[in-house]
């Protein structure tokens, strides 16, 4: 499936758009920080922040301290069908 498939999917599924993306980023770099993901969107970071913040109250993403720094990683992918069926 391609990316834009993959984010269609989520907004069918009720997902906002730049929260979407913001997923997607962290999806293919796989355990990051914010600035890849910055970097990744092209959105500026306090979007990034405020889509991480949704997407950890979703219960999408977790966020974890790696040598002091903040790190995000998406949860379980199945929790998003599972919510939104």
């Amino acid at each position: 499936m391609e990316k834009t498939d993959l984010k269609q999917a989520l907004l069918s599924l009720g997902m906002v758009g730049q929260d979407a993306d913001v997923y997607l980023a962290l999806a293919e770099i796989g355990a990051s920080t914010s600035g890849p993901l910055i970097a990744k969107t092209g959105f500026h970071r306090n979007v990034v922040y405020t889509s991480l913040e949704h997407l950890i109250a979703s219960k999408y993403v977790v966020e974890c301290q790696v040598r002091g720094k903040k790190q995000f990683v998406i949860t379980d992918p199945s929790a998003i069908v599972r919510d939104f069926a």
